[in-house]
C-alpha cells in the first residue's frame, strides 16, 4: 500500500488527513509489481495522553466499483 498526495490540517489536538492510496501487489516472485487498484482516505484524527488516534476514518476505492455505478461517478 503506497499512501501519497498527504495534505493533513492540525488544529491542537485534533486533525484531519487526506491521502491517496494505491495498493500494489506481486503477481509472482520474480514478476514486478502490479497496481491493484487506487482510492482515497479521509481521516480525522485526535490526540490522546500524547498519541495520535483515529476518531473516523472513511476508505474509499475509485476502482474496481461495480459496473453500474460508472456512470454516476
Amino acid at each position: 500500500m503506497i499512501l501519497s498526495n498527504p495534505v493533513i490540517d492540525v488544529d491542537g489536538d485534533t486533525a484531519t488527513a487526506r491521502f491517496i492510496w494505491t495498493g500494489v501487489r506481486n503477481p509472482a516472485i520474480g514478476e514486478p509489481p502490479v497496481i491493484e487498484e487506487q482510492g482515497r482516505e479521509y481521516d480525522r484524527l485526535v490526540k490522546v495522553d500524547g498519541t495520535w488516534k483515529f476518531a473516523h476514518r472513511v476508505v474509499i476505492a475509485d476502482s474496481g466499483l461495480p459496473e453500474g455505478q460508472y456512470p454516476e461517478w
